[in-house]
């Protein structure tokens, strides 16, 4: 990611408070970064992270303002609760955490902007209530932006309010941003004050086709989890055959020992175990989506799929599953290729490996340039805080 700031002089500026949420490196985290990269250089960005691990050391070489202050989101691990629990660890409980950590960083982050005139606060994930308070701390417009399903087994953890007070909490914000059509009617987010924007993943001039492709199925992601379904990609692979005719598949992302053990036995069951090649997450992932055969994106809840994009930008045929955001940017046939079975997906692999995807992968990369490049991704932003700010906004 680099910065793609242009001078906007027929503007204001403006001031806007980010709160990340989750700061590591997560396909949210990542889209936050790309999105303060494509901001016009009169809008300045001050972000609010729980901590300096991840995307701090970035934001802050780019001369961005972070504030580090620990608060809570809406997500915790699943844990057995007991009375012995409750009496030896009560800091644990999500609403004592609520106290020990809330109160103080609002606390905090009122005196560190003490000078600082913040006009509008963007929160960046959904289950995330500090951004929020923050708004109504400083009496100020307050924009949310909605980037995933909160299922427990897509995020391997437990939303700790009702999801229905949720989605209350955000209907209620001055407006809201969400990243897929699917996710939106998921979020039950009023007409008013709602803009459906696809996430921007990379740089037109990023785009690249290599026609030489590699002998491999690439599934790629941050962290491999159930919830993710690459046992569903494995699976297929096996089914497919590919593997006895010298394909390999290449399945990145940081993971457990004990589910990447899991994943290794399940590609054995399945006659593909010597032809599974597992790798950490990396940060540049352009070399193995430019040489892939194919991409499969195999997850069911997925709110939009940054990977996906990438594979767009990159040359690399997609395979993925029908739901969710996918549907948004993959049409069957033009962009890529869709399916709801294990035998479909197996079958689109044997095809995807044996057939010309030049059309497909060309089609799919001039939709990518098109909707998800940080090129104008920032005016697009800007333009609902234009909207937020009303008629008293300085950018008018």
């Amino acid at each position: 990611m680099q910065t793609n700031r242009m001078s906007n002089p027929e503007t204001g500026s403006l001031t806007v408070l980010y709160v990340s949420g989750i700061s590591n490196y997560t396909g949210a985290s990542k889209s936050l970064c790309c999105l303060i990269d494509s901001l016009p250089e009169n809008i300045k960005p001050v972000v609010l992270l729980e901590t300096k691990e991840g995307i701090y050391d970035y934001l802050s070489s780019r001369g961005v303002k972070c504030l580090v202050y620990p608060y809570q989101t809406l997500l915790e691990k699943p844990f057995r609760k007991n009375i012995k629990y409750f009496l030896f660890h009560p800091w644990r409980f999500w609403f004592v955490k609520l106290f020990r950590l809330d109160l103080r960083c609002l606390y905090n982050v009122r005196k560190a902007l003490a000078d600082e005139k913040i006009d509008i606060v963007h929160t960046n994930m959904a289950p995330v209530l500090m951004g929020q308070w923050l708004s109504k701390m400083l009496k100020i417009p307050h924009v949310w932006h909605i980037r995933e399903y909160l299922t427990r087994e897509h995020l391997n953890a437990r939303v700790v309010i009702p999801l229905s007070r949720l989605k209350r909490r955000i209907n209620e914000a001055e407006g809201r941003i969400v990243i897929s059509n699917p996710c939106r009617e998921y979020w039950e987010l009023t007409e008013h004050n709602t803009w459906t924007i696809w996430p921007a993943v990379r740089r037109k001039s990023e785009a690249c086709f290599e026609k030489e492709k590699a002998p491999y199925i690439l599934y790629c992601s941050m962290v491999l989890t159930e919830g993710k379904n690459v046992a569903l990609a494995i699976q297929a692979f096996g089914k497919s055959g590919l593997s006895g005719k010298g394909m390999k598949m290449k399945v990145v992302g940081n993971a457990t020992d004990e589910y990447l053990c899991y994943l290794k036995k399940l590609g054995e069951q399945w006659g593909c175990g010597d032809a599974l090649e597992f790798l950490p997450r990396v940060d540049d992932v352009k070399p193995l989506f430019e040489k892939a055969t194919a991409f499969i994106m195999p997850s069911v809840n997925e709110g939009f799929g940054r990977t996906t994009a990438e594979a767009m930008f990159f040359g690399c045929p997609v395979i993925a599953y029908a739901s969710g955001g996918t549907v948004d940017i993959i049409k069957d046939g033009e962009t890529g290729y869709l399916f709801t079975t294990l035998e479909e997906c197996a079958r689109l692999m044997r095809f995807v490996s044996e057939s010309d995807q030049e059309n497909v992968i060309l089609r799919a990369q001039e939709f990518a340039k098109k909707h998800l490049s940080t090129d104008e991704y920032g005016e697009k932003i800007v333009s609902v805080y234009r909207t937020v700010m009303g008629a008293h906004n300085p950018l008018h």
